[in-house]
């Protein structure tokens, strides 16, 4: 077994613990929050943000097309403005 599903399996099992989820729930989160790290969002993809949010779109709305948090997608074309300013 590789250390890395050990792991998992043990933060699945802390999780379980700690709040009222079963261990699927516990497994399907730390599932989403892998995935969410491995999202390769380019260039591109952060300037059809940028062109969604101009046309009325919420964060969260964006977010969810990119596998990204509110939070994250506020943050990618916040440096994606600021980075076309300085050049």
């Amino acid at each position: 077994m590789d250390p890395l599903d050990l792991k998992e399996n043990y933060i699945a099992c802390i999780m379980c613990i700690l709040t009222d989820w079963t261990p699927e729930q516990c497994f399907g989160y730390l599932e989403m929050c892998d995935k969410r790290k491995s999202t390769n969002i380019t260039e591109c993809d952060v300037l059809n943000m940028v062109h969604l949010k101009q046309k009325g779109h919420t964060y969260k709305e964006i977010g969810d097309l990119y596998g990204l948090s509110p939070g994250a997608t506020r943050n990618r074309i916040m440096r994606f403005r600021q980075k076309r300013l300085c050049s």
